[in-house]
């Protein structure tokens, strides 16, 4: 057997009933074991269901794909808000189980912060106390960044 949309919606709803999967502000969520007897619960739902040949690691990888998708759908909804379009012109998602994964909206960014950018942010901030520092640019006035973080012209 394989994946159909019954299956996929119970195992969606069964995921549901697992917070120690999904909701990272869960005391539950940073339990490794708990969360291993619940991948555990879904591996055999689903081998219940016809899915002998299913293991933890496909378990996972379905969760992330299913996830995945529904970030998608979740971004073009906020971008066509953002867009200036009217009510009637924001995007509805077309994925059957979007509104199956409501509950883990708020689990999911939808951007992240580069770790990177926000050291060369507080970089450049330093440095701006100091008046001596100056940025080099290329012809289009385009600041050059090396590899290593640091404001170079070529490299």
């Amino acid at each position: 057997m394989e994946w159909n949309r019954a299956i996929t919606k119970n195992f969606i709803e069964l995921y549901r009933e697992k917070p120690c999967l999904w909701k990272i502000s869960s005391e539950e969520y940073k339990n490794k074991n708990l969360k291993q007897v619940a991948y555990n619960e879904l591996v055999e739902y689903l081998k219940s269901n016809g899915m002998t040949d299913i293991n933890m690691k496909e378990v996972k990888s379905k969760i992330q794909n299913i996830r995945r998708m529904v970030r998608k759908e979740r971004s073009k909804v906020e971008a066509s808000k953002r867009s200036g379009n009217g009510r009637d012109d924001v995007y509805k998602p077309t994925l059957w189980y979007y509104d199956l994964l409501a509950f883990a909206n708020d689990m999911d960014p939808l951007s992240s912060i580069d770790n990177i950018t926000s050291k060369n942010n507080e970089e450049d901030e330093e440095d701006n106390c100091d008046n001596s520092h100056e940025e080099d640019k290329d012809e289009s006035g385009m600041n050059q960044f090396s590899g290593n973080g640091n404001i170079n012209q070529y490299d």
